[in-house]
């Protein structure tokens, strides 16, 4: 239970307890690429039950104080990282609040479907709340920066019929965030990596690797206007 640990030391201001509880949960994963060469990932990982159990907190803590613990325990660990990846739930809620205010900026993934597209219009349109409320605040800089969309899980061949669904559900919710032109596709390695637990660019010359590094060229590495 490190997350109510470390919002009881949090509540005494004891943020040096907090950061040791937070380390230590952290594990560190090593992993074997497909040309020999190792890699490693800290991972914090919090049980469904516990994130659960933090959610119905309703009588011991109003939401702001919620969001507030969520976003000390990121900042506490983030000074440890050059880079902090978060996977979020799509759904607002005080978890997700509090994670996106902390995040510099967001990359909403989305698979072809008409529910994941309302999910990541609600993350959206919610982000430029949470820029006017730094704006207000007079807190800089002004994040998260809304980076836009990926396409994930998608089919090999969508075709014309489901492109078009798929621009006319975009254009319908005004999605601000730009659409990416490198999608995620289902491959058979995926679903290896996913049995095997571990990350799919350990097979480093598969398809689904190869479109993972097109994508980090161009949300990261080439030139990207946002707004």
């Amino acid at each position: 239970d490190c997350l109510d640990k470390c919002i009881d030391k949090l509540q005494l201001n004891d943020y040096k307890s907090a950061k040791d509880i937070l380390r230590a949960a952290v594990q560190v994963r090593k992993f074997k690429t497909t040309h020999s060469q190792h890699f490693s990932l800290s991972v914090l990982p919090i049980e469904e039950n516990e994130l659960k159990k933090f959610r119905e907190k309703s009588k011991d803590f109003p939401d702001r104080s919620k969001r507030s613990f969520i976003e000390k325990m990121i900042k506490l660990l983030s000074d440890d990282y050059d880079y902090v990846f978060i996977d979020a739930s799509p759904t607002i809620d005080v978890l997700s609040v509090g994670m996106l205010a902390s995040c510099d900026t967001v990359l909403i993934p989305v698979d072809f479907d008409k529910k994941s597209l309302h999910h990541a219009a609600g993350v959206d349109k919610f982000i430029p709340t949470l820029r006017n409320t730094r704006v207000d605040k007079g807190e800089f800089p002004v994040a998260p920066w809304n980076l836009g969309l990926v396409f994930s899980n998608c089919p090999a061949e969508k075709g014309n019929i489901l492109q078009n669904y798929i621009d006319e559900t975009i254009k319908e919710l005004k999605f601000t965030g730009k659409p990416y032109k490198t999608e995620l596709k289902i491959y058979t390695q995926t679903k290896v990596a996913e049995f095997s637990q571990v990350p799919v660019i350990c097979w480093h010359k598969s398809p689904i690797t190869k479109l993972y590094k097109n994508l980090a060229q161009e949300v990261f590495l080439k030139h990207n206007f946002i707004d």
